[in-house]
């Protein structure tokens, strides 16, 4: 793998003087370019012309099946962009809607609903095997596996798809409302003594903190990138 990305390391140089911006991971990479109705595209076809040109001379073939255009945009026919522009050496990129992205999906106009949903109802079933599966009713056992197998569903990659809507919010906090209404003794205390007597924040609450650490990692990649 270290010698790969050595091989690649020169990729991005071949964007210079091109209003883009390329992110490599691994054997993947992503260009992303901005431009509004009355801007032109053509920053974007000229640079995947001089990725396959780069690819030719070091002899790297690209899978252009796996390669996809997902413009983000905040209007349904997205400024009469379409992925059909784009595409190598007479193969035309895929269009979609949505991709997943390092375990998130992102759709075209950036909401996260249906991950949020996903991710609710897989914490849910989660919490509920915890529940079952263990006979002891101990408090600090049952947080711990609830820190461990539940809470890193519901906060992986929050500064990315972080809620502002409120019926998303508490679907997300609902998850931990349940498992700390199913603590013994705990069934009428108020959520906010729960959380004190099992030494629980609010998810909501960690998604803020988190947001704030993500803002200035965001903020250090973006000066040296």
């Amino acid at each position: 793998m270290t010698l790969f990305l050595l091989f690649i390391k020169d990729i991005c140089d071949i964007f210079h003087r091109l209003n883009i911006k390329c992110k490599l991971y691994a054997d993947d990479i992503k260009l992303y370019s901005c431009y509004d109705v009355n801007s032109s595209e053509s920053n974007l076809l000229v640079a995947i012309n001089r990725l396959y040109n780069w690819s030719r001379v070091w002899q790297l073939q690209i899978a252009v099946e796996k390669c996809f255009v997902c413009i983000v945009s905040n209007t349904r026919h997205n400024n009469g962009c379409t992925g059909s522009s784009y595409g190598i050496n007479n193969q035309t990129f895929a269009s979609v809607e949505s991709v997943r992205d390092l375990g998130v999906p992102i759709d075209c106009q950036l909401k996260f609903d249906k991950h949020t949903a996903g991710i609710v109802h897989k914490a849910m079933n989660r919490t509920s095997l915890i529940l079952k599966s263990f006979h002891s009713r101990n408090r600090t056992l049952l947080t711990k596996a609830f820190i461990t197998y539940v809470r890193p569903l519901l906060e992986y990659c929050s500064p990315v798809w972080s809620p502002h809507c409120n019926n998303l919010i508490d679907k997300i906090e609902r998850v931990q409302r349940y498992f700390t209404k199913s603590m013994t003794g705990l069934l009428n205390v108020s959520y906010h003594d729960r959380l004190k007597i099992l030494g629980l924040h609010s998810l909501e609450h960690r998604r803020v903190n988190s947001d704030s650490v993500g803002l200035i990692v965001l903020y250090n990649i973006e000066w040296t990138s």
